[in-house]
């Protein structure tokens, strides 16, 4: 999308996922390598609540303190996960590695996204739901060094759809939601 931009081309709307209660598979995946993407275990269990009714598995690195299914990664089991993913209805992710992998095997999506913007990796032919704190709409935040990231602290709630209206705005000094932008 932000190669799109850049070359002056029109962009592509979302292909925004209309989110049902009945899905038969559910993957949740709530980590990333970059700590302040993560899921609160808060977060990751009003997702739990919100689809209890399925069969929910969560890929987690290291085991967390909830009941429900877990599968924890590791590199040696990573054909496991690939086959977690194929057989899901749905993935439930932060903006990592799963989110990419779902994108690629065509599943329904809901991304989770903190401080950077779903513009800068979705592909635009997939079907998402994306859930951002809406102070944070269309700010690219490539602030390195926050200390207490709030890019996350925000009501599930408050979903909505993610469309472009406004230039992206890219901030590298400072933590965008220091000042309420």
């Amino acid at each position: 999308m932000l190669m799109r931009r850049y070359l002056k081309l029109t962009d592509i709307p979302l292909q925004t996922l209309s989110i049902k209660n009945k899905f038969s598979k559910i993957l949740i995946c709530p980590d990333s390598s970059e700590g302040r993407k993560n899921l609160t275990l808060e977060q990751l269990k009003y997702f739990v609540d919100k689809y209890k009714m399925q069969d929910i598995t969560i890929a987690v690195d290291n085991k967390k303190d909830i009941n429900v299914k877990q599968f924890i990664f590791n590199k040696k089991n990573s054909n496991q996960f690939l086959n977690l993913v194929k057989e899901a209805d749905i993935v439930i992710c932060v903006d990592s590695g799963p989110l990419h992998i779902a994108m690629l095997y065509d599943k329904n999506i809901i991304g989770v996204f903190s401080s950077s913007s779903p513009l800068k990796v979705i592909d635009t032919n997939k079907k998402i739901k994306i859930i951002r704190n809406k102070k944070l709409y269309n700010i690219l935040c490539e602030f390195k060094e926050c200390k207490h990231p709030e890019c996350l602290n925000f009501i599930f709630d408050e979903e909505y759809e993610y469309n472009i209206d406004k230039e992206l705005l890219v901030i590298e000094d400072k933590c965008p939601l220091e000042n309420n932008i």
